[in-house]
């Protein structure tokens, strides 16, 4: 499972730095995981299904539907993987897919609110941190 994670990750650092479009989105993206994850801790995994229709992204909506469900996390990386490599996502979209990939696993399990927004943001170019910290940390 981690290793499948890993590769994914590899790759899409290397697609974000060969991309020339602007990574002006990532900020927003983790923003949108954090948002979910506050959901996720103020009123249970449940309650994501309710904020689906807010999602255009198919992956993250995928995503969100495997962790209501109670998927086996091991099961959500698999699948989530699997989609990555085929739908082979280009530039900045690569860092977006990992970041939902990364997020939601984080999600389902639990993972500290304060550890998942540092570890999104160190995938993000410092003009993404810096847009993300002017937006207002979504910690609350």
């Amino acid at each position: 499972m981690k290793q499948m994670l890993e590769n994914v990750r590899l790759d899409a650092i290397s697609k974000m730095e060969s991309a020339r479009e602007e990574s002006c989105q990532l900020a927003d993206v983790v923003s949108s995981i954090m948002e979910l994850s506050y959901i996720a801790q103020m009123r249970g995994l449940l309650a994501l299904e309710g904020e689906m229709e807010k999602v255009s992204s198919v992956l993250l909506k995928l995503l969100i539907t495997l962790v209501v469900d109670g998927t086996d996390p091991a099961i959500i990386v698999e699948i989530a993987t699997n989609e990555y490599w085929v739908t082979a996502p280009e530039g900045v979209q690569a860092m977006i897919d990992y970041i939902y990939i990364r997020g939601m696993i984080a999600i389902q399990s639990g993972e500290s609110r304060r550890t998942l927004e540092q570890l999104l943001l160190s995938l993000l170019p410092s003009e993404q941190r810096k847009k993300y910290y002017e937006m207002g940390s979504n910690l609350r």
